[in-house]
């Protein structure tokens, strides 16, 4: 039972991953939505960037750990 439960819980692990790296992704793909105002996590605080405020049409401009391609340009975590 207990091989059973790891074996689930590193699943699950990597389909977190996976959806983060897809998050991401899908951020830096969209570089005109740095501009938008919107909450970014830098280490261990929370910042605000942009300047704008964004359509409501707009998609977040950061993944749900708090990743924005403002802190790292290149698309590096």
């Amino acid at each position: 039972m207990m091989l059973l439960q790891r074996a689930l819980h590193g699943i699950g692990r990597a389909w977190e991953t996976q959806h983060e790296l897809h998050e991401r992704r899908l951020v830096a793909r969209r570089p005109w939505q740095r501009d938008y105002l919107h909450w970014s996590r830098d280490g261990e605080n929370w910042s605000l960037h942009g300047t704008l405020l964004p359509p409501r049409s707009a998609q977040p401009g950061t993944t749900r750990s708090g990743w924005c391609c403002c802190t790292h340009p290149r698309g590096r975590p």
